[in-house]
């Protein structure tokens, strides 16, 4: 995460947020794709840029825990119950915030 400008060495990045999801009534951000030089597309943003995503929030912990991979993740989500409320340490753009997600029914299809 360090080599795209970011005040972070670890972390899940967050490609996209199912729109009625827990995470997303939490306030977690998915990335943006750009379509790049074709000139169809312009995005302004005040993240980071990889490839043609731009943004996305990046989780570097979890109830305290810090995640450096997905099984890193999947291990805390492993305890989690329904109305679980799960602390997420993110970093949007440059900038540290906390989000409180309740966490929903196991196997829902949003």
């Amino acid at each position: 995460m360090k080599a795209l400008g970011l005040p972070v060495n670890g972390g899940i990045w967050v490609g996209d947020v199912i729109p009625v999801s827990p995470a997303a009534k939490a306030g977690l951000r998915g990335s943006t794709r750009v379509v790049t030089d074709s000139g169809d597309k312009m995005v302004r943003f005040d993240g980071w840029q990889h490839s043609n995503m731009v943004g996305g929030d990046i989780i570097v912990a979890v109830n305290g825990r810090p995640l450096h991979t997905e099984q890193d993740l999947a291990n805390v989500l492993r305890t989690v119950k329904p109305g679980d409320v799960l602390a997420l340490s993110i970093v949007r753009g440059r900038r540290p915030i906390e989000l409180r997600v309740t966490a929903g029914p196991r196997g829902q299809q949003y």
